[in-house]
């Protein structure tokens, strides 16, 4: 199982915010204070890395149950809702982990049936707006956990992170994140992805011995 590690929140400026992962423990102590369909957001976020304007834009409808993944394909801001993605390669298929399948399952008993949007703001019982209201949610939640605050985008930076410190693969992980190269995650990321060479020394995985022709 991954072993959760960072997490923050706003689709705007995100570069403005420095990588900093809540541990395994931090992301327990979230999910476990947050209550129903709270819960089921933050813990589908956590294991998708999806950002809040593509999270709360989902429909019942983007679930493939089938292949265990979800359509990224719109955003939603201030109420409006766009067929556009941040980015050309942020339109994409995301693989479902367990944890966000679960998340799933049990937010079917309280939107599936109206076959709209997954997620509904618990307060208010109706679809989010934008991703401002995650941000109020999310500072409540954490005082009440006893967490240190980060902001929410961080929760996209522990689902990187985590993956790669599993030794998930980086193209994969680019991939799912919704970058075209994995430029972007080896240099956001590139810390969290293990380097046992340190410790063992590095074994090529080419036959270097065989490169050149014998020489007489």
């Amino acid at each position: 199982q991954i072993e959760v590690k960072q997490w923050v929140h706003q689709d705007a400026h995100e570069s403005d915010y420095e990588v900093d992962p809540f541990d395994r423990d931090e992301v327990n102590a979230i999910l476990n204070t947050a209550e129903s369909l709270e819960r089921n957001f933050f813990q589908f976020c956590f294991f998708t890395g999806l950002r809040s304007s593509e999270v709360i834009a989902l429909k019942w409808e983007d679930i493939d149950w089938v292949h265990s993944q979800v359509k990224i394909k719109r955003t939603r801001v201030n109420n409006i809702e766009e067929e556009k993605t941040k980015t050309k390669g942020s339109k994409r298929e995301v693989m479902l982990l367990s944890p966000a399948l679960e998340a799933l399952k049990r937010q079917k008993s309280y939107t599936f049936l109206e076959g709209q949007y997954i997620f509904h703001d618990r307060l208010t019982k109706q679809p989010f707006i934008g991703p401002y209201q995650i941000a109020a949610r999310w500072r409540a939640l954490l005082k009440k956990a006893g967490v240190c605050y980060r902001n929410p985008y961080q929760m996209r930076h522990t689902y990187a992170s985590s993956l790669l410190s599993q030794g998930e693969n980086m193209l994969w992980v680019s991939k799912q994140m919704g970058h075209k190269t994995t430029e972007m995650v080896m240099r956001t990321y590139g810390k969290w992805i293990p380097d046992r060479s340190t410790l063992t020394g590095y074994t090529p995985k080419a036959d270097w011995g065989s490169y050149l022709e014998k020489h007489t």
